[in-house]
């Protein structure tokens, strides 16, 4: 397989230099324009898949309590005395901030930031959940994302990682508090 693959890859090279003019450097800056061409296509279908996981949540979270009161008014208490507070927790947890790579005690402190009128979690209601979770996904997306922002994370980075967030540095993972 590795002398199939280093056969392909001088194919394409000899193929490459005849297109290109024939010089190291040309064939380098071809190279480099395919490379980067690649990963921004890459990062393109990352971005689109943690979309879809922000955009699905709410749906999935509505199927799996729907025998919940509040699932049918969302400005409904959830009672945090209730173990299914817990699991509504969990369930972002599992399904949208773990697959974001971020922290759910980071999460709750974001809630409490953008709530401070609210007595956290005695007033929390599926309204106020879902905005949080959607704002709070925004931001993440911005951070992982945006790539003219100063600490923005790299492509180098990302291809680095895997394109996986969960391989990124620590330092490189989203933290909002």
């Amino acid at each position: 397989a590795l002398n199939k693959n280093m056969s392909r890859l001088l194919s394409f090279l000899d193929e490459t230099a005849m297109v290109v003019d024939g010089s190291f450097e040309t064939i380098s800056d071809y190279l480099d324009s395919q490379i980067y061409t690649h990963r921004m296509f890459v990062m393109k279908d990352l971005r689109l898949v943690m979309e879809r996981k922000v955009l699905n949540w709410h749906c999935m979270l509505i199927d799996s309590f729907a025998d919940q009161s509040w699932v049918h008014d969302s400005w409904e208490l959830i009672a945090p005395v209730d173990p299914m507070f817990q699991n509504i927790l969990n369930y972002i947890d599992t399904h949208v901030l773990s697959e974001l790579c971020a922290d759910a005690a980071d999460f709750e402190l974001y809630i409490q930031w953008r709530y401070p009128e609210l007595i956290y979690p005695d007033e929390i209601t599926l309204s106020r959940l879902t905005a949080s979770v959607t704002r709070y996904a925004n931001l993440i997306m911005k951070f992982y994302f945006l790539q003219d922002e100063e600490d923005a994370i790299t492509l180098d980075e990302w291809a680095a990682a895997g394109y996986m967030c969960s391989n990124l540095p620590k330092s490189r993972t989203f933290l909002n508090f």
